[in-house]
């Protein structure tokens, strides 16, 4: 190429690129923003309340402690500081009692607004009561009348106030009895401030029951203006016209040249296309790139070709994993947030192969595993699947609380991240089960017997039959024991009549269910079947069952009830005369009846087994060892909920024969005993302990027990205390395997008394037969005695196996009662490896603090009355136990199953695959750690993320600070998706909010053939509140969209939490038909939150039908009917809408 030609060809690139910036800047220029904020209907609330009810709702303890420090700042102080000021003190204060990740999260949350509805509420209430009508920094109210002064000393309490979950209830002593105060202050005014400390003082005398509501002022600085929201997202979309996919199949030479021809005519900026092509003819191809490039550089919405299309996923995920990693997960937001901007220039984006492969074989495994698709955007917390696409930030946020409350307790351990994070990811969310007793037991009457009968014979045998498919509600006629019924009545009460008739029509009609009966009748050796008619109709069916068939004895009892109607009483003559009339000429009566019957046995059995099974009404019915509900054993709901129950026994059946756990060589009686719902024993005051609060035990430990130190603790510290300094028993085999003990029981209890010995003996039994267990004492006492002495420097100063048999002695209540006497001593046993004239004078030595501790700890965290007895198993309470009522090895051995069914087994294998199983404190970490880990209340699974590989398609970000428990955060997202618009803002604010670590598998789809987002997309979210240089609040976030293009017509939309009815109440535009290209300037809107939803469904108690036209009308005490809605015939649906406070639900009158 000569010279001349050169320069002309760089001439041209010059004037070129100039015309091109020039071009740049001017459509700049031309950029106009959309921004929209959304504000709530109610006032601002004070960030210093918000902060408060936050420490509420992590403990009320912190509650209490954050008012008194705030009161001792004083309220002059704090309203000298400014806005940002005043938060970095709320922060400072704070800290003295969450973890500083709480702290961050405590940050995250005021920026949120989290707790805004509850101060809300508060005022709400303050305004239906007209507390500030009285024109008082404090306001008391009793006895239904409003007063400014403290209430006198003693209080006659008329009638008591109503009180909300919410309230502020100041934790006494004399909760539940005292005379009620509510209190309305502002929390850091110094009138509240003085106020509070008497009120303190008497409510911890146990004069009155403390209870306290926060009091707005109005017309402060801090309630101008409305709540700015966030959490929320904004949605610009592209109407559905703009964007077309070409069709580019057709083949060159068609009409292509024709269009060619034309378009060479035209001038692009500046550019004659047919000119340059003839004085360059060399240069064609690069002018048509140029041709090209100046086209979609004026038309950012330019329809794009399908083969344009189809990789976009994948080119979007190359371009974020050849950024730097630092910026990947921003680079992957601005791309999803922008994506109709940046599709044109992925699409010159090449793909590499082992991206490309690496995830395919990542997606199979997600649909495989966990069965998502490359369209699901899924969130996984510690495991916990979110789905983004329905969850909001609110329920992350709330999961995020509770699982750092676990995480920060683990870390408090001592455990190293790693082990924090193989802990934190465990499922051991309790199932919903219920329990059953074993009912092989000498004490059941079997009626029949489906697997020897000859009624049965001609059935299959094979517990393969149960895979047989049948029509829906089919029992399969199967000769296995499969459904075995046993019924609890006693004869005499007529209201076991329905229940036998039913049971006896499944056996007449050859129904697949094993009876049997068991008759609770008197163990009194007076009451014989001369003169008491239950044991006549168990002598009765005793001797009818022996001589002749099971089911004739049955029948024979069914037919006494038969002539009786409902009130009637069995009598002792019918059922004599009954027995005369069928069996007379076959043995004398006195034989069957009288006092020396040989068929007057059984009674005392029947007597342990339904003491066994824990119930005491009659009559009862067991399925296989569970209760069925007391509610259904009538004669209209027996016979449905047992057809009910048995076809969901069927399922659990059929997935055991599937999973070849249960074969054809089996006993099926035996395989159904040997489940993990079937107890030894049902307690329900134990089985309870499954639903009740677990102590958090997870808090700053004392290496000593004093009363001065001690007492000042948090509840949760002073566990943590007592679980580091309590002596334990534990079983012979201790260290043989490991030194792991999985279930602590605490007895709480005066081992003084008769009935605190006989309960920790119990215990002590069963302790040296049990691997799993390990048992302490706390002495409920104020004055130990000798045997309380005794067991405490036993479970120091012994050996566990020595200690278990010496305290298993002393506690024997004949031993107790000589050792008190005086008869017996204590250096009089003979205790291997123990020298009891040594272990006399430690017992002397005994400090006094510890059994004071011992009485504080189970007064104020425990809530245990002095002398009372409770058991204490893995931070569950049982008890405290009625007069007389005692716990016996069968309990304790239930409360051992129970908690290794529910999640110890799961602890116990997690702990040797993750910790040294034979560090001293294992067991105590193994108590703190079940407790935490337990207390969790969310029910959702937890999954372990199967994936093939992580080297090219995965975004990994460390955590903060690698030194503490960290969050597991993982994302699997489509880079450009709708659902990776909203998870990755998220994960940017997630990422400052908290020590996490992160990762995101990019899960693209594989070919596309219409454009995959068509909208812009902002998540309005920030980690803390913002201030000005003035140390200013500033007005709150708000969604901004800038450089959008000014072509297409956009409609904006929000997307916010299901129950938030949100409405436009500023806006010039039309926001569904903005057209930049029509505006001069931006567009600016203004939302509001106009109500909160709440939606459920009702039905007509007799009937179960909606109440077709019921209306309910919501209101205060001033506006009863401020709001109103209608019942839909349709499933009773009805909604109802208020802004936050209490508000009271009615009927309206008529239909």
């Amino acid at each position: 190429m000569d010279q001349s030609r050169l320069r002309g060809i760089g001439v041209l690139l010059v004037f070129l690129l100039t015309c091109l910036c020039s071009h740049t800047s001017t459509a700049q220029r031309k950029k106009k923003p959309i921004t929209t904020l959304l504000n709530a209907k109610w006032s601002n609330t004070p960030m210093l309340l918000e902060a408060a009810e936050f420490l509420a709702s992590e403990s009320k303890d912190n509650f209490w402690s954050f008012v008194t420090v705030v009161g001792e700042v004083g309220e002059e102080n704090l309203r000298m500081k400014t806005d940002e000021e005043r938060h970095q003190m709320i922060l400072e204060l704070a800290a003295r009692f969450i973890s500083p990740a709480q702290l961050d999260i405590l940050r995250f949350s005021l920026a949120l607004r989290t707790e805004s509805p509850k101060v809300e509420v508060y005022r709400h209430l303050a305004q239906d009561r007209e507390i500030l009508k009285k024109g008082c920094p404090v306001v008391f109210d009793y006895n239904n009348k409003l007063h400014c002064d403290l209430p006198p000393a003693n209080i006659d309490e008329l009638e008591p106030p109503s009180t909300y979950t919410l309230d502020h209830i100041y934790p006494g002593s004399n909760v539940d009895t005292a005379p009620t105060v509510i209190v309305y202050g502002e929390v850091g005014s110094n009138a509240f401030h003085a106020a509070h400390k008497q009120l303190a003082e008497r409510a911890d005398a146990g004069t009155l029951r403390y209870v306290f509501r926060h009091k707005l002022q109005p017309g402060t600085a801090e309630s101008e203006g409305k709540v700015r929201l966030s959490g929320y997202g904004v949605e610009l979309q592209i109407k559905s016209t703009e964007y077309k996919a070409q069709d580019d199949t057709k083949l060159e030479g068609e009409d292509g040249a024709a269009d060619e021809d034309e378009a060479g005519e035209e001038e692009i900026e500046g550019f004659v296309f047919s000119k340059l092509k003839e004085l360059h003819p060399d240069k064609l191809d690069k002018l048509s790139e140029m041709k090209q490039h100046l086209l979609e550089m004026n038309n950012d919405m330019a329809p794009m070709k399908v083969w344009q299309l189809q990789d976009l996923s994948l080119q979007a995920a190359e371009r974020i994993m050849k950024s730097d990693p630092e910026e990947r997960l921003a680079v992957m937001s601005d791309l999803a947030s922008n994506f109709p901007s940046h599709a044109r220039s992925l699409t010159r984006t090449s793909v590499r192969k082992e991206l490309k492969k690496e995830m395919k074989k990542n997606s199979d495994m997600f649909y495989n595993h966990l069965n998502l698709g490359p369209t699901d955007a899924a969130l996984f917390i510690n495991g916990m699947h979110y789905d983004m696409d329905y969850t909001d930030i609110f329920t992350i946020l709330n999961t995020i609380r509770e699982e750092e409350r676990v995480l920060s307790g683990l870390g408090r351990l001592g455990l190293t991240p790693k082990q924090s994070a193989s802990l934190i990811t465990l499922d051991l969310g309790s199932k919903q089960q219920t329990y059953g007793v074993d009912i092989r037991d000498s004490a059941v009457h079997w009626i029949n017997n489906i697997e020897k009968d000859k009624l049965y014979k001609g059935w299959p045998n094979s517990v393969q039959e149960m895979l047989r498919p049948t029509f829906p509600g089919m029992l399969r006629s199967i000769r296995k024991n499969f459904f075995n019924v046993v019924v609890i009545v006693d004869p005499s009460d007529l209201r076991s009549k329905a229940i036998l008739k039913l049971i006896e029509s499944f056996y007449v009609h050859r129904a697949p269910t094993r009876i049997g009966v068991v008759f609770k009748v008197s163990t009194d050796p007076e009451q014989t079947g001369d003169n008491n008619a239950g044991v006549a109709v168990n002598n009765a069916f005793n001797y009818i069952s022996t001589h002749k068939q099971a089911y004739d004895a049955l029948a024979f009892v069914t037919d006494l009830y038969s002539d009786l109607e409902d009130g009637d009483e069995l009598a002792l003559s019918a059922v004599k005369e009954a027995f005369m009339e069928n069996f007379g000429s076959d043995v004398k009566m006195a034989d069957v009846f009288g006092e020396d019957s040989e068929y007057d046995v059984g009674r005392q059995l029947a007597a342990e087994f339904v003491m066994k099974t824990g119930l005491e009404n009659m009559p009862q019915a067991l399925l296989n060892g569970v209760p069925i509900e007391e509610k259904y054993l009538t004669e209209e709901d027996f016979e449905e909920q047992l057809l009910t129950l048995l076809m969901k026994e069927t399922q659990q059946i059929q997935r055991a024969v599937y999973s070849n756990q249960l074969t054809d060589s089996q006993d099926v009686l035996d395989y159904l005993m040997s489940r993990e719902n079937i107890m030894p024993r049902l307690n329900q005051k134990i089985l309870a302990t499954s639903q009740s609060k677990v102590l958090n035990m997870a808090g700053d430990m004392l290496n000593s027990l004093k009363v001065p130190t001690f007492s000042i603790l948090d509840k949760k510290s002073m566990s943590a205390t007592m679980v580091n300094n309590l002596g334990y028993l534990v079983g012979k085999e201790s260290s043989k395997v490991s030194k792991l003990r999985m279930v602590s029981s605490w007895i709480v209890a005066d081992l003084d008394t008769k009935e605190g010995r006989a309960t920790a003996l119990a215990a002590v039994k069963f302790v040296k037969s049990s691997n799993q267990m390990r048992v302490a004492f706390v002495h409920n006492t104020d004055n130990p005695g000798l045997i309380s002495k005794a067991v405490e420097a036993a479970v120091h100063h012994m050996e566990p196996a020595a200690a278990a048999t010496f305290i298993g002695k002393i506690l024997k209540e004949d031993t107790a009662l000589k050792l008190e006497a005086g008869s017996k001593k204590i250096v009089d046993y003979d205790i291997p490896g123990v020298e009891m004239a040594q272990f006399q004078q430690q017992m002397q030595e005994l400090s006094e603090d510890t059994f004071k501790v011992h009485r504080l700890y189970a007064g104020k965290t425990l809530k245990v009355n002095l002398g009372e007895c409770a058991v204490i198993t893995n931070g569950r309470k049982v008890g405290p136990l009625a007069p007389g009522e005692e716990l016996t090895s069968n309990d304790f051995e239930l409360l051992e199953k129970l908690m290794m069914s529910q999640y110890g087994d799961k602890l116990v294998q997690a702990f040797h695959n993750h910790l040294d199983v034979n560090r001293e404190d294992i067991s105590n970490i193994a108590l703190v750690a079940g407790g935490l880990l337990t207390s969790r209340t969310s029910a959702k699974a937890r999954q372990e993320l199967a994936y093939r590989s992580d080297d090219h398609s995965v975004i990994k970000i460390e955590p903060r600070f690698p030194d503490r428990p960290a969050f597991d955060l993982v994302a699997i997202v489509d880079p450009i998706s709708r659902g990776a618009q909203k998870i990755t803002p998220v994960l940017l604010v997630l990422q400052k909010v908290l020590n996490a670590r992160i990762r995101v598998f990019l899960n693209p789809t594989e070919k596309h053939s219409d454009m995959p987002n068509k909208s812009y997309f902002r998540v309005v979210l920030e980690p803390s509140l913002q201030f000005n240089e003035q140390g200013e609040l500033l007005p709150g976030p708000r969604a901004a969209f800038h450089n959008i293009p000014e072509q297409p017509i956009l409609t904006l939309n929000y997307h916010v939490p299901d129950n938030w009815l949100v409405e436009p109440v500023k806006s010039i535009y039309d926001l569904d038909n903005i057209k930049l290209e029509s505006i001069d300037t931006g567009v600016t809107s203004e939302w509001e939150l106009g109500a909160l939803l709440l939606e459920g469904h009702c039905f007509e108690a007799g009937s179960g039908n909606p109440p077709r036209g019921l209306q309910l009308n919501l209101g205060t005490r001033a506006s009863p009917n401020m709001t109103d809605t209608i019942v839909m015939a349709n499933l009773g649906y009805f909604q109802l809408k208020a802004d936050p406070g209490v508000w009271f639900l009615n009927l309206r009158p008529g239909r």
